[in-house]
């Protein structure tokens, strides 16, 4: 990453509030970024709970919300808006849950940031061949400067585990121990 750029993250993130900290979209996260951090959650939580990266389809049933339509709640993507800060909403940090949650009560499913699954994008998909023989996961959701029809529920994107960018975060599942 470029360390201009990392330097006018922290820049900006030094001028937030602890509680704007707290609320606000965290983006250039790795997978095995991501991964590392659920295997700390999980220590932490000395045996009551497990963190992991949902897989793609858990991710997208959590985002529809038992809707089938492209959206979690329909198909009309004028709507959109209501849910999702996509269509060239372009800002480094964003916060959280301003716009409306899906059925199950999730916010940010649509836009905001692709979120990391710890699921494979099939090789045969690839439509780049430069891209054709790495080993690439599958993110899902759309980001901020995504149109409404990059951030439906089955959209799916593509990085290296390594991978960062300002436009990939996560979201993690718990798994609680029952004694």
């Amino acid at each position: 990453m470029d360390p201009r750029a990392v330097e006018a993250i922290l820049a900006a993130a030094s001028t937030m509030t602890d509680d704007e900290r707290a609320n606000t979209a965290v983006g250039w996260v790795s997978l095995n970024m991501a991964r590392a951090y659920c295997k700390w959650l999980t220590e932490r939580a000395q045996g009551k709970a497990t963190y992991r990266l949902p897989t793609e389809d858990e991710w997208e049933y959590a985002c529809r919300a038992g809707n089938p339509g492209r959206f979690c709640y329909g198909d009309d993507a004028k709507y959109l808006k209501y849910f999702a800060r996509c269509e060239g909403e372009v800002t480094p940090f964003h916060r959280v849950a301003e716009h409306m949650p899906n059925a199950f009560g999730l916010f940010d499913m649509h836009g905001g940031l692709w979120e990391r699954t710890d699921s494979r994008y099939p090789n045969e998909f690839v439509k780049d061949p430069g891209h054709a023989e790495r080993e690439l996961w599958i993110t899902k959701g759309g980001a901020y400067y995504s149109p409404a029809r990059r951030c439906r529920s089955s959209q799916r994107n593509y990085s290296e585990a390594d991978a960062i960018d300002q436009y990939v975060g996560f979201r993690i599942v718990m798994e609680v121990t029952t004694p």
